[in-house]
């Protein structure tokens, strides 16, 4: 592996590696471009007095190493980094400094990199500022022994490296490096220059200003917050007794740690490797689980099944949610949740969001969202009304935070994404506890002994753990008979019952007071017999009414039909009486028969308006029939059509009806020949058409089948059909009203 001397002795030192194997000298210098600027560019103090952009590589541990070389020559070998600090950020300020980029016409970099810039073609002026800088030596550390070396010295010099003895080929050995120094104090060096990155971000960048900006904080909150998410975990499985809640609590404070400790080893690998980026993927395994598990925690806190069943909308989320795990971990292999583009140096961080990302934020974002309404609608009896307003602020600050970081808003993006998830985690579910949103035994102490119930706790020793206020510790023996009961009691006196069971860690003991049972018990015998006479009084008086609501309904039925057929009865009697004073007495008889006819079919359709609200069409059919027959004895032919398919409402069947009798009657009267009839479903109304031989505006409809008509929604109508006038009645399918 390539490295620098002060990477390199230290890590032989401490048995990282065995061998190092120094090639080259690496000097911090400046390189300008001369066809690009002409400013007097001497030292490290020029670099503020012009207007050019000026590069500078900003990656560890080439930025620790930069600012060390300009610590020395601004402050000597005390190697302060705040006038570095203060230089580079008057240049950030002006915008002139340009990170992790050789294209600007002033460079700050190794003098190996500027003798490549101009081996491409760069005509570029090496200055080694006055102020002085360093020189650090650069090779090969490794574990195992090499071979023979010497045949690179020439390659080294070809390629435009500079030797450690000095000697160097090409744009390099026109170059004065008496003002580069060598430190040999690599300790002090690297403990001086641990602090350069931090520096870097906050002092010049005025980035990383609340989250971690280097290694050394990358470990130290980390370990922080793994030492918290323990402890939070311990204090809530011991303040909660529902399984299933420790459980989740468990796997939660398991899945933030594995989280964290992947975040730990990626920090760890400084380039950016294929290992490094599918640590990087799988933060996505650890932010996918979180939800599941918010949700089947609101899912199953109001479930006291031991191994309830996991719901089918259940099972189907955990299958989408591992779909999108897997498309995260193959991005490489269809780049649709980052689209990276390994060609360039910046890859890790020039790269843009594809359609999948958008999946799986909207996957854990409407989980996060399912689980907090999940928890609101179980708990919507809750006597706090204000409990929902933290968890609910705590969800908005978390969207917000992850929108934020998504669109790169400074603020958002350079925080740790990994601990700031898992801190609103940890704040959502124990802001929960803390409003009852998920319940929690913190307070069940207190509540088990102010309990006016008589309830106790025993260890498996019989030793009493917790006791309500007006329980009375029993013995040993009895504690045991009672448990062996189980789930049967134990009298203990008249009125008072033993139970007790088994539970984790010892027994559970209550008392049942059935003294007011008892007394329940012995009233509900007195009452029961008061009721038993009071009950036959009740029948023989039930009886007595029922035969006389019997009679007055068929007393009110007798005379509604009566009202209905008075007028017609009444004209009956008259025919029959005047039956055979006239000439041509068949006609008459017809006319009797056909009233007759009427009136029993009247009575029909009345009694079948008591019982239902439809008569079948066929039914119907056969009362119009009978009278047409009749009607034939009468010297009338009446031809009768019916395309109802639909039982007709027997309101509208019955005015149908007296229509049809009232028409038939005119024509007897008119001397009508032949009359046709049409019954029909036309939409929204049901329509009966008569058409008889005889000019129908001369009919006259009664004003009490007018009345009922109207009154049912029915419309009346008489109609000039050229040679011929039709009459016409029609109902909306819905009449109300009785036969």
């Amino acid at each position: 592996m390539e490295s620098f001397d002060s990477q390199a002795v230290p890590a032989v030192e401490m048995g990282l590696a065995d061998f190092w194997y120094p090639h080259y000298l690496a000097t911090v210098i400046i390189a300008v471009d001369r066809d690009r600027t002409d400013a007097d560019i001497s030292g490290w103090a020029d670099l503020a007095k012009n207007n050019e952009t000026i590069g500078m590589v900003a990656k560890p541990p080439h930025l620790q190493l930069i600012m060390g070389a300009m610590a020395y020559g601004i402050d000597g070998p005390s190697l302060e980094l705040k006038d570095v600090s203060d230089l580079l950020s008057a240049l950030q300020k002006e915008k002139r400094l340009i990170q992790n980029s050789l294209e600007p016409p002033i460079v700050i970099c190794f003098d190996y990199q500027a003798a490549a810039l101009v081996q491409d073609g760069r005509n570029l002026e090496i200055i080694v500022p006055e102020e002085g800088t360093l020189s650090f030596e650069k090779g090969l550390l490794s574990k195992h022994k090499l071979g023979t070396l010497e045949a690179m010295d020439t390659q080294l010099l070809s390629s435009g490296f500079r030797l450690l003895d000095g000697r160097a080929e090409g744009v390099l050995a026109t170059v004065d490096y008496g003002q580069a120094a060598v430190l040999t104090d690599y300790y002090e060096l690297n403990h001086i220059l641990q602090d350069a990155e931090r520096v870097f971000s906050r002092n010049v960048l005025s980035a990383r200003l609340y989250s971690s900006a280097d290694a050394r904080e990358h470990q130290f909150f980390a370990l922080v917050y793994m030492v918290l998410v323990i402890v939070w975990t311990a204090s809530v499985m011991r303040r909660t007794l529902a399984k299933d809640m420790r459980r989740v609590v468990f796997f939660a404070g398991t899945v933030l740690l594995l989280w964290m400790m992947v975040r730990l080893l990626k920090y760890q690998i400084i380039k950016e490797t294929v290992v490094n980026r599918y640590l990087w993927y799988s933060y996505y395994v650890f932010q996918l689980t979180l939800p599941l598990l918010l949700l089947g925690l609101a899912w199953a806190i109001d479930k006291f099944d031991t191994h309830p069943r996991i719901p089918m909308w259940m099972r189907f989320v955990t299958s989408w949610n591992v779909l999108m795990m897997l498309l995260v971990l193959t991005n490489d292999l269809h780049l649709q949740v980052f689209e990276l583009d390994f060609s360039i140096l910046d890859w890790a961080t020039q790269y843009r969001y594809g359609r999948i990302f958008y999946l799986v934020t909207a996957a854990w974002v409407l989980e996060m969202i399912a689980a907090m309404v999940l928890l609101m609608i179980k708990s919507r009896k809750t006597p706090r009304k204000r409990a929902f307003i933290f968890p609910l602020a705590l969800c908005g600050l978390l969207f917000l935070y992850t929108i934020g970081y998504t669109t790169r808003v400074p603020v958002a993006r350079e925080s740790d994404y990994t601990m700031v998830v898992g801190l609103f985690v940890l704040m959502f579910m124990e802001v929960c506890m803390q409003t009852g949103l998920i319940p929690v035994n913190s307070k069940y102490a207190r509540l088990f002994s102010h309990s006016p119930l008589k309830m106790q706790i025993y260890d498996h020793e019989g030793v009493p753990a917790l006791l309500s206020a007006s329980a009375v510790p029993i013995k040993y023996d009895l504690l045991e008979q009672v448990v062996r009961a189980y789930p049967y009691p134990v009298e203990q006196g008249r009125d008072t019952l033993l139970f007790a069971k088994e539970i984790t860690g010892g027994y559970a003991l209550w008392e049942e007071d059935v003294s007011g049972l008892n007394r329940l018990n012995r009233q509900i015998e007195t009452s029961v017999k008061k009721l038993e006479k009071a009950n036959a009084m009740l029948a023989e008086k039930v009886e007595i009414r029922k035969a006389i609501d019997a009679d007055l309904a068929k007393r009110y039925l007798t005379a509604q039909l009566e009202s209905e057929i008075e007028a017609h009865i009444a004209r009956l009697s008259s025919m029959i009486e005047t039956l055979g004073m006239t000439e041509d007495s068949s006609y008459e008889a017809a006319g009797v028969a056909i009233l007759l006819g009427y009136v029993k079919r009247k009575s029909n359709l009345f009694f079948r308006g008591q019982e239902s609200d439809s008569l079948p069409t066929d039914e119907w059919s056969i009362y119009v029939d009978e009278l047409a027959e009749i009607a034939d004895y009468a010297g009338i032919r009446i031809l009768v059509s019916n395309t109802m398919k639909e039982p007709l409402p027997v309101r509208a069947a019955s005015l149908f009806y007296d229509l049809f009798y009232a028409v038939i009657d005119w024509a007897i009267l008119t001397d009508s020949d032949v009359m046709l009839a049409h019954l029909s479903d036309e939409g929204e109304r049901l329509t009966m058409r008569l058409l008889p031989s005889k000019d129908a505006r001369y009919f006259d409809l009664a004003d009490v089948l007018k009345e009922a008509i109207d009154a049912s929604g029915g419309r009346f109508s008489i109609r000039d059909l050229d040679d011929a006038t039709g009459i016409s009645l029609s109902f909306p399918k819905e009449v109300v009203g009785h036969a």
